[in-house]
């Protein structure tokens, strides 16, 4: 979904770095944020939600953008929307500077082959 998102920005003329979080140490040199991440158990991944609680000063200077990815949309995409959407307010109101340009949210997938069984 990322790699989507970057190519969709590239093509409209902006300069994007597709990168995973957890390699993300500083983010000074950029004009503006995408954040992206699946749900996993009923949460926008952990580690998201960590990274920006860590970052929310330099996520505050520039232009944010959230988005979420599960399995919810795959149903019923028009009803389950504000559900899916709501999977980012825990995020943003644990850091009430942040005011995002934008949410979106996107219809997971699942990989049987990927699982792992017990």
């Amino acid at each position: 979904m990322a790699d989507a998102i970057g190519q969709t920005l590239c093509g409209k003329g902006a300069t994007v770095d597709v990168r995973l979080m957890k390699n993300v140490s500083n983010l000074d040199a950029y004009q503006g944020v995408v954040l992206g991440a699946p749900v996993y158990m009923g949460k926008w991944l952990p580690e998201a939600a960590d990274f920006v609680q860590q970052n929310a000063e330099a996520l505050g200077r520039v232009p944010l953008a959230c988005f979420v990815v599960c399995m919810l949309l795959r149903e019923r995409p028009r009803t389950t929307w504000p559900r899916a959407l709501a999977y980012l307010d825990p995020v943003l109101k644990a850091t009430p500077a942040l005011k995002p340009v934008g949410v979106g949210a996107f219809a997971g997938a699942l990989d049987y082959g990927k699982l792992s069984w017990p």
